[in-house]
C-alpha cells in the first residue's frame, strides 16, 4: 500500500503555459477546418448542426 504524506504543487512557467495555449488553438483550428470543410456529407452536416447549436454563424 502506498501512502502520500506530502503533496507539492506543480509550477508551470509562463512560456510553457503560452505554448500549451497556442498548441491547443492551432489543433482546434485544424480540426475545425478539416471537419467543417469536409467533402463527406455526414461529417459536414454534423459540424454544421453543432455550429447552429452554438449560435456560430456559418452562412
Amino acid at each position: 500500500m502506498i501512502t502520500i504524506t506530502e503533496q507539492k504543487p506543480i509550477v508551470v512557467g509562463v512560456t510553457a503555459r503560452a505554448f500549451s495555449i497556442a498548441a491547443i488553438a492551432v489543433l482546434g483550428a485544424i480540426l475545425f477546418g478539416s471537419v467543417g470543410f469536409s467533402n463527406i456529407p455526414a461529417i459536414h452536416d454534423a459540424t454544421h448542426d453543432v455550429r447552429h447549436t452554438l449560435s456560430f454563424p456559418c452562412h
